[in-house]
């Protein structure tokens, strides 16, 4: 099966206002960019690059994934998450993709294996969906490209995706693994990150320089 995935990203510049508390106008944008190239030294490993798709509005953005060496797909038009998502799925179908996979871009503990681990999970029948840590939020999905599931990521999109796939006659595999379930949202999922970097530190064999990157915190 051929398998892409997609890793949509709001802007650069003006995303996760919530951590403007904790994170200053310039310091906010420079760790998005390292979150954005951290998952893609993920993507990297599992599906490839060459199958790695990130859709954004922002040109900063793309302009990083493409320096990565990722391919882009710019937003049409600002109408949010889950219009992007649609496009990107068409996109997918055109290039003859079988199986979508989507990771939000805000999981600094996200591996290789959890990408795998939400491949798996995915069949004809079956969706996989990866909850945030409330159970609230949907921070990963999968689910073969041509299906019709309706996307609605916002507040409370894990129930409204259950209740989708349901909808459409699927299956939903849940998927509840650490590195997809830790996002970044808040001041204290930051503060809780910073107080885990000397561990994931200490455990960390770099494969390259920018794997050895230090989050700019």
């Amino acid at each position: 099966m051929s398998t892409w995935l997609v890793v949509p990203v709001k802007s650069l510049r003006n995303g996760k206002s919530r951590l403007s508390a904790a994170l200053d106008g310039v310091r906010r944008p420079q760790f998005l960019a390292w979150l954005l190239r951290r998952t893609l030294r993920q993507a990297a490993q599992f599906p490839g690059l060459d199958r790695t798709l990130v859709v954004s509005a922002c040109e900063q953005a793309r302009a990083c994934a493409t320096a990565c060496g990722a391919r882009v797909l710019q937003e049409r038009a600002p109408g949010g998450l889950n219009s992007a998502l649609e496009q990107a799925q068409r996109e997918l179908q055109r290039l003859g993709a079988s199986r979508m996979l989507m990771a939000s871009c805000d999981l600094p503990l996200l591996s290789p294996a959890d990408l795998e681990a939400l491949a798996a999970a995915v069949s004809a029948e079956t969706i996989a969906i990866a909850p945030d840590r409330s159970r609230q939020g949907t921070n990963a999905i999968g689910l073969d490209s041509a299906a019709q599931l309706a996307f609605g990521f916002g507040p409370g999109s894990f129930a409204h995706h259950l209740n989708g796939i349901r909808q459409i006659d699927k299956t939903a595999a849940i998927v509840e693994r650490a590195g997809l379930a830790f996002d970044i949202d808040f001041p204290e999922d930051l503060g809780e990150f910073r107080a885990m970097i000397p561990a994931l530190a200490a455990h960390r064999k770099p494969r390259s320089v920018l794997e050895s990157e230090p989050p700019p915190l």
